[in-house]
């Protein structure tokens, strides 16, 4: 998704790795897109779900950290996002922090899932802030949408 104000322009891809994926061969294709995406210069900012626990010093979490590094990402969040009964993890958010100077990141509780969410808040030159997601959309509560959620 691009979102652009003014002169001030943004993409964003959201990723989410399967715990049962291949974890080099998931930092393969995201280094494939990240070489297509920056083949023209390009302010990024990368959201999801690692399947990697960046709440420890760990091998998977210095490898994204040193790919991302790579486009001059760094990644944002640093409180936990995903808690649970064995361990706390966080969703993370890569940006350019030379691009995207003034930022907050906060957490919110949607008791919805065992993920948290997280809002990110861009003051972009000039402009009112600008503020990612936003729009929202609601989900619909009735017996069949319940079904097909549990399924």
């Amino acid at each position: 998704m691009c979102n652009k104000i003014g002169t001030y322009s943004l993409k964003f891809l959201s990723i989410y790795r399967s715990p049962t994926g291949n974890f080099d061969t998931f930092v393969k294709k995201l280094e494939e897109i990240l070489n297509l995406l920056f083949l023209n210069p390009v302010n990024l900012v990368i959201c999801g779900d690692f399947i990697v626990n960046f709440m420890t010093d760990n091998t998977k979490k210095y490898q994204i950290i040193s790919l991302l590094k790579t486009y001059n990402l760094d990644y944002i969040v640093n409180f936990p996002t995903r808690i649970n009964a064995y361990t706390e993890t966080i969703d993370n958010i890569f940006l350019d922090r030379s691009k995207n100077e003034n930022f907050i990141i906060e957490l919110y509780y949607n008791r919805l899932s065992d993920h948290n969410e997280q809002m990110l808040t861009l003051y972009v030159p000039s402009h009112k802030p600008f503020k990612p997601g936003l729009a929202r959309t609601g989900r619909k509560y009735d017996d069949d949408s319940i079904s097909e959620f549990k399924l």
